[in-house]
C-alpha cells in the first residue's frame, strides 16, 4: 500500500499510542491537533498540503474548505458514518472530486448499555443522593420506551428486558423479530404517555420531536426532546420539572459520549 505524504488530525481524535504508532505504517509524515479549531480558517490552515485527513464528531469538514486543500484524497472520520446527510463532511463534494471518506460503524455499543442500565439502576434505587420514588424501585416490571432501536438501542432493550422491564418501542418501521420477541411496536405518542422511562437511541442530527407538535409522559406535557439535550422528567413533591444537565456535567460526560455511538442514549423519568 501507497504511504499518504502527510496525514494531519483537524482536531483532538484522542488516538492511543498504539493508534498513533499504527498511523506511521500509513503515512510518511503525522500531525496531530490538540484542541477544536475556531473556524474554516484554521481548518484549512491545518490541513495545509496533507493528502489525508482525520477528524472527530466534534468538527466540520465542508466543501469550501475542500477546496482549499487541493492535495486532499483521504478523509477520516473517527466517528459514526450512518449516512451522508448526518455525516460532517461533505460527502457528495468528496466523491464528486476524487475523496475518499471513511467513518465507523457499530462501535461503542456494549459501553453504552452498561452506561444506561448504570444512570437507571442509579436514579431507581437513589444511589448518589437522587431517587426517583420514595422508596427503592427495580427495573422488573419498569415499563421502558425507546425512540429507535438500533444496534444501540436493541441491544439496551434486551439487556433491560432481561432485568424484566416491559419493553416497547418507537420507530419508522415495525420489527417483526421484536414483536416475537415480546417488544410493543406503538406510535410516539402512546409511547410517551404510557412509558415510565424513555431511552433514545437516535443520531445526533436528529429530532422526533418538533416544536410543532406536543405530547405528554405520564400526563406531563413536553414539546420538544431533541438530540441536543439531555432532559430528565422527574417527579419534585407534587409538581413535575425538567432538569437538564449542566454544562460542567457535559465536559465530564463528553470524553465517554465520544468512545460511543453517535446515537446518544438518554433517559427520560417521570
Amino acid at each position: 500500500m501507497k504511504k499518504f505524504r502527510k496525514l494531519v488530525s483537524i482536531d483532538k481524535v484522542a488516538l492511543t499510542e498504539t493508534g498513533i504508532r499504527e498511523l506511521q505504517n500509513y503515512a510518511e509524515s503525522i500531525e496531530l491537533a490538540q484542541d477544536i479549531p475556531e473556524n474554516d480558517e484554521e481548518i484549512v490552515q491545518r490541513i495545509g498540503d496533507a493528502d489525508a485527513v482525520l477528524l472527530s464528531a466534534n468538527s466540520r469538514l465542508e466543501a469550501d474548505v475542500m477546496t482549499q486543500a487541493p492535495n486532499l484524497r483521504y478523509v477520516g472520520m473517527c466517528c459514526s458514518l450512518y449516512s451522508e446527510e448526518s455525516a460532517n463532511v461533505d460527502i457528495p463534494y468528496a466523491r464528486a472530486h476524487g475523496i475518499e471518506v471513511k467513518g465507523i460503524r457499530d462501535y461503542g455499543d456494549h459501553g453504552v448499555v452498561e452506561y444506561v442500565i448504570y444512570q437507571l439502576v442509579k436514579l431507581l434505587h437513589g444511589y448518589e443522593g437522587r431517587m426517583w420514588k420514595s422508596a427503592p424501585m427495580e427495573i422488573t416490571g419498569l415499563k421502558v420506551g425507546f425512540v429507535g432501536l438500533g444496534t444501540s438501542g436493541g441491544m439496551t432493550a434486551d439487556a433491560l428486558q432481561f432485568l424484566g422491564a416491559d419493553i416497547s418501542y418507537f420507530a419508522r418501521a415495525e420489527k417483526p423479530e421484536r414483536t416475537a420477541q415480546g417488544f410493543h411496536f406503538k406510535d410516539l405518542k402512546t409511547l410517551l404517555s404510557e412509558s415510565d422511562v424513555i431511552i433514545t437511541s437516535i443520531r445526533t442530527s436528529s429530532c422526533f420531536m418538533r416544536k410543532s407538535s406536543r405530547h405528554s409522559v405520564r400526563g406531563r406535557s413536553c414539546s420538544t426532546l431533541r438530540s441536543d439535550r439531555r432532559p430528565i422528567w422527574s417527579r419534585s413533591g407534587s409538581g413535575s420539572r425538567i432538569r437538564r444537565t449542566s454544562s460542567a456535567v457535559t465536559r465530564r460526560a463528553r470524553s465517554a459520549r465520544s468512545r460511543m455511538r453517535s446515537w446518544r442514549t438518554r433517559t427520560c423519568t417521570v
